[in-house]
């Protein structure tokens, strides 16, 4: 089975995702806070940021913030599940991740709707095991 870090691949400090980003780092601290860029906290309690949500020329994703909320309520507040969910592969299309996909405008929607599926799933379940204990 591979790990969560293994999947997310290349994980960035502040600096190098200032760096690759081009973002102004006055900046930054809001673009995290508001899930336009995705940072996590490692073991140490130092936030990372995973390579995947930058494209070539630096830039994010732009819809990242448009699910994340549901996602991280889906995974009950685990983000590395969230940034895992967003490295996988796209169900219908393997060779893209659900990153990628999401990165496409036209595509974007599909990404959306499988967000809140999984939300609605994931949060059905909860439900359902709290009625049962």
């Amino acid at each position: 089975m591979i790990s969560l870090k293994a999947r997310i691949g290349t994980l960035y400090t502040e600096d190098e995702a200032l760096k690759v980003s081009g973002i102004n780092p006055e900046l930054f601290p809001d673009k995290v806070r508001h899930r336009t860029v995705l940072g996590l906290k490692d073991d140490k309690g130092n936030l990372v940021y995973p390579a995947f949500q930058f494209d070539e020329s630096g830039a994010v994703a732009e819809n990242i913030s448009t699910i994340y909320d549901e996602l991280l309520e889906g995974f009950n507040g685990e983000e590395w599940a969230v940034a895992n969910w967003l490295a996988e592969p796209y169900d219908f299309d393997l060779s893209r991740t659900r990153i990628e996909v999401l990165r496409n405008p036209k595509d974007a929607n599909r990404i959306i709707l499988q967000a809140v599926r999984l939300h609605g799933i994931l949060h059905e379940k909860k439900n359902q095991i709290r009625r049962t204990h």
